[in-house]
């Protein structure tokens, strides 16, 4: 849901910008300085992840949005910082989506289903769903939610009709949202279960105590070794169709590649993007080994 250049006028990127903006400067000032750590690997994880394509009917191909599930795990105003670092890294460095259709990516992908992902989450655990289920409902209510958004703002630039864009959208991205509802899902089963996960998260409040920093870096630098080669691995088995935003946008006209171009992904900076997400933890592990060994 990487909108590019040139699809929005500035009577809607503009007020798109400066909504999220505001919503990460509120972000910052709720987060505080603790937890920036778990902030980081989870940020580095969600880059890495959404380089990976899962294909999906229609010729299409999805991957991993990750506001909602960094919204459960470090709650919203972290989830939106963590999104809009991730949007920000991909559109400046990386020209996946256009600068001045920042504000509405970081919007659609990042801020909308963090904060109604969060909500929804919330709202079914207290109905009496379990957590699993919770999570998944919340996770395709995110995506769904930043589609139609995305769709609003492509049918107020006037370039297409609101309506039939919606439609396509929708049918997309709602195999795109089942998606995102499993690998939710799997992650947070993952963490919950596997405590070479959970170090990642124990670095919300500060530092761990001497007797602990040994085993948890042990731990981080597992969680290290896992994220790398599964991200790694997935490079050759990643779908190079067209996203479900481009698909239905060439649908429409409003791209102006041919329909035999495939969407070109990098091996290179997938594997590069895994790394990264690898290094995180496997720093957090050597911080909390350095700060254990002060505390002692």
């Amino acid at each position: 849901m990487h909108l590019p250049d040139g699809l929005l006028t500035p009577a809607v990127w503009a007020p798109a910008a400066i909504a999220s903006g505001v919503a990460i400067v509120i972000s910052a000032r709720r987060s505080g300085r603790a937890g920036a750590g778990s902030t980081a690997a989870l940020a580095s994880f969600v880059f890495a992840a959404q380089t990976l394509q899962f294909p999906i009917p229609g010729g299409a191909s999805g991957h991993l949005l990750g506001g909602t599930l960094l919204a459960i795990l470090l709650r919203p105003p972290r989830a939106v910082l963590a999104m809009a670092c991730v949007f920000a890294t991909q559109a400046i460095l990386l020209g996946d989506g256009g600068v001045t259709a920042l504000g509405a990516n970081i919007l659609n992908g990042g801020i909308a289903p963090a904060l109604l992902g969060f909500v929804i989450f919330k709202i079914s655990l207290a109905a009496g769903l379990s957590r699993p289920l919770a999570a998944g409902a919340a996770a395709v209510s995110g995506v769904l939610a930043g589609a139609t958004i995305c769709s609003l703002e492509v049918g107020l630039s006037g370039t297409v009709t609101f309506l039939p864009f919606l439609g396509a959208m929708l049918g997309a991205h709602l195999w795109i949202a089942l998606g995102e509802a499993l690998i939710t899902v799997a992650v947070l089963r993952a963490i919950d279960a596997r405590p070479e996960f959970s170090f990642i998260l124990q670095n919300r409040g500060g530092g761990l105590s001497g007797a602990g920093a040994p085993r948890a870096a042990r731990r981080g630098w597992v969680a290290a070794f896992i994220i790398l080669t599964i991200l790694g691995a997935a490079v050759w088995i990643s779908s190079s169709a067209p996203d479900g935003l481009e698909s239905s946008a060439r649908r429409f006209g409003l791209i102006a590649h041919a329909a035999a171009e495939v969407r070109e992904e990098s091996i290179l900076y997938t594997f590069a993007a895994s790394c990264a997400a690898a290094a995180v933890v496997a720093m957090l592990a050597l911080a909390a080994v350095a700060r254990g060994r002060r505390e002692s």
